[in-house]
Formats: C-alpha cells, sequence, structure tokens
C-alpha cells in the first residue's frame, strides 16, 4: 500500500531533524519515535505524532516531549522490567512543543487541554516546519533535557519548569513521582514523608487516597490515617 502524500511529507521533517539534530546528539530511533538514555534508565523521548486518518486530521502532525524515571512511572522502589525503547506515554514527565513557541499544554476555554502545537502537512515546502521544530528542540528542548538528566536535577528542577511555562505539564502527582525517587535511593523515611504528605493533601479525594494507601502498603511504607 503506497503511502499517503502526509505521511511521505512527514518522513521528509523526520528525516532532517534526524540527521541535522537528533543523530548527533546521541539519540536512537523506532518509527517516529527517538530515545536517549542519560542517567541510569532515565530515558529521554521525542516523538513525532501524525494526525489520525479516520478523524481525517492526519494532515497535521504535532511534537510531544518525555522524560522517563523509572521508579516515578512505575511507582515502585525498586528499578523496574526494562524495555527496548519507550513511547513518550512511558513518560512520567510530559510536554510538547506549543502555540507560543515554547514548552507545554494549551487550554481551551472550557478548561480542556489541547495537547500541542499543529505543524501542517498540507503543503509542499516541509523546510519552515522543519526549520521551526529544529529552533524549538534547540532552544527550549535539551536545555530542559540538560536540566533533567539526573534523578538529583529532576528533584531540583522540574517544577521550575513548571514556573517557567505555562501549562508545561498536567501531572499532579509530582510529590508522589519524587517519593519514588527517594525510595529507590534507599532514603525510606523522606520517601514515607512525602507519601504522608500526598496521603494527607487527597483527603477531598478519597479514590486518590485509597490508591495512596494501597500503594504504602506495597512499598512496606507505614501511613497515619488516624485523622481519616
Amino acid at each position: 500500500m503506497s503511502k499517503s502524500i502526509f505521511v511521505q511529507r512527514l518522513d521528509t521533517v523526520q528525516t532532517e531533524i534526524w540527521t541535522k539534530l537528533l543523530k548527533p546528539k546521541g539519540f536512537k530511533k523506532r518509527g517516529r519515535t527517538f530515545n536517549r538514555e542519560t542517567s541510569e534508565g532515565l530515558i529521554q523521548v521525542i516523538t513525532l505524532q501524525i494526525g489520525m486518518a479516520w478523524r481525517s486530521d492526519n494532515n497535521n502532525f504535532c511534537v510531544q516531549i518525555g522524560i522517563r524515571v523509572p521508579e516515578s512511572f512505575e511507582k515502585t522502589f525498586d528499578e523496574p522490567e526494562r524495555r527496548s525503547f519507550y513511547q513518550d506515554y512511558y513518560c512520567n514527565i510530559r510536554t510538547c512543543l506549543n502555540e507560543d513557541g515554547a514548552l507545554g499544554y494549551s487550554r481551551y476555554k472550557n478548561k480542556r487541554y489541547y495537547h500541542t502545537k499543529l505543524f501542517m502537512l498540507d503543503i509542499e515546502d516541509m523546510q519552515p516546519n522543519i526549520d521551526e521544530i529544529i529552533e524549538m528542540i534547540e532552544t527550549h528542548v535539551f536545555p530542559f533535557f540538560g536540566d533533567m538528566d539526573t534523578r538529583e536535577k529532576v528533584l531540583k528542577n522540574r517544577r521550575m519548569y513548571g514556573e517557567k511555562y505555562k501549562n508545561f505539564e498536567i501531572s499532579n502527582t509530582i510529590t508522589l513521582e519524587e517519593a519514588m525517587i527517594y525510595g529507590r535511593a534507599g532514603d525510606i523515611e523522606k520517601a514515607a514523608q512525602m507519601m504522608q504528605h500526598c496521603y494527607d493533601n487527597a483527603f477531598d479525594h478519597k479514590d486518590h487516597q485509597s490508591y495512596i494507601f494501597e500503594l504504602s502498603k506495597k512499598l512496606s511504607v507505614v501511613l497515619d490515617v488516624s485523622a481519616t
């Protein structure tokens, strides 16, 4: 089956971004996703995601960005089983190239999020898209990756990016994810304190509070639930 013109054009975009920018920086490629490992299993991810043909929006694509801290994603103190390659949806820190020429999610007036800037494929000349994406990756993505290429940097800098870029990420489990990093490092006391904080602050979200309680039992962390 022959490729559609939109797929062919995205192939052109991907080839240039890969050869000019990502391959020299040590990324590996599978399909339209690029991975680079940094410190002890931390994976940096960039994905070019074309729209769905069945929705008639495959005339555009977007660029998803992620960092996978394995214990934070899997919610464990142990080293999770590793895959050979990761898509952005296996990342616990997720963002995207957005309409403002930076990183972060756009929000509609009805408070629903749209994930990312759309780059059009219904034009013959793809070079403007290529140039814009390369500039955005060099200006915003690589510094972001550099600021979070170790667990220590993730703990130090993640919240800073939430202040730097509007709607940088949607996650509301950052404290719990940080607890997993401390737990994996052997600081169980710190991890327990952070999990207790998460539990206490989920008092009006009983399902999430129950999840934290069950997770604590799985991790052999004792929580004070006397106030609930």
